[in-house]
């Protein structure tokens, strides 16, 4: 994989439901986005690897916009790809009261450490929520 120019728009989300509407708003670029036809992919860290978990975000936290969960599936349904920070998975970072983060992943999220990340960066605009 060419991780320097693969993508159109790196959307970095670290944000969890302590700044949900940080996280709405970084999902919800990310989808225009890949509405639009720009190769998009979202990177989950932090705070923000809880909504890799399948069972987090389905309920609509922000008046007026769509859940995590559903904002994940049309993004997904639009070609973009949901990264997954790899020393997240299993780390505090991703436990905060969601079991132990094995097994628990939504489909097609795929973990991806922090190097690849940055290589991206200097071909690929980047934003973080």
């Amino acid at each position: 994989m060419n991780t320097q120019t693969e993508y159109g728009l790196q959307v970095i989300i670290t944000s969890g439901r302590e700044a949900c509407e940080r996280a709405i708003v970084g999902f919800g670029l990310a989808l225009a986005a890949a509405a639009t036809g720009t190769q998009v992919v979202v990177w989950l860290s932090m705070r923000g690897a809880e909504w890799a978990v399948k069972t987090q975000g389905h309920q609509s936290d922000v008046a007026g916009f769509p859940s995590v969960a559903e904002y994940i599936g049309m993004i997904q349904e639009h070609g973009g790809r949901i990264e997954l920070c790899s020393t997240c998975i299993g780390n505090a970072c991703m436990l905060q009261g969601v079991g132990d983060g094995k097994g628990e992943l939504r489909d097609g999220v795929q973990p991806v450490g922090l190097t690849t990340v940055a290589a991206r960066m200097e071909q690929v605009p980047t934003v973080t929520f």
